[in-house]
């Protein structure tokens, strides 16, 4: 159930285009921000129907936000995944350099999702406090 909870929120996050007054938790992580920047640029509408298509089945399906147990004891995270032209995974940095973004890394490392429909694009995932989209 926790997964779904999870999947839900990443979904919602990644698409919904949440508009927010409250900015988002900051980073010292030059990667981090850069990523989130360019993350928050791209269009709400691609974003929403990349994952619509296939891109939220393959978390799902390969349970990749609950696989290893990145974040146990329920603790939150705030990761961004940088896809090339081919659906691999190049980039994942997190809000925090932590044991739970070195966990994401590794589970996600050999994740190949569809051809994204431009590169870099960037998937956000999120549990606790998450920055709404500004």
């Amino acid at each position: 159930m926790n997964e779904m909870k999870s999947l839900a929120l990443a979904f919602m996050l990644v698409c919904a285009g949440c508009a927010s007054t409250k900015p988002p938790p900051t980073s010292t992580d030059p990667a981090y921000e850069a990523a989130l920047v360019a993350s928050r640029s791209q269009r709400a509408e691609d974003v929403k129907k990349y994952m619509e298509t296939g891109a939220i089945s393959i978390v799902r399906e390969q349970q990749l936000l609950t696989k290893n147990d990145c974040s146990r004891g329920g603790a939150g995270y705030h990761i961004i995944l940088r896809l090339e032209a081919g659906g691999s995974v190049d980039q994942l940095v997190g809000r925090e350099e932590n044991r739970i973004t070195e966990c994401f890394r590794e589970t996600f490392r050999d994740v190949r999702f569809q051809a994204p429909p431009f590169a870099p694009f960037y998937l956000e995932f999120c549990r606790g406090e998450c920055p709404g989209r500004i």
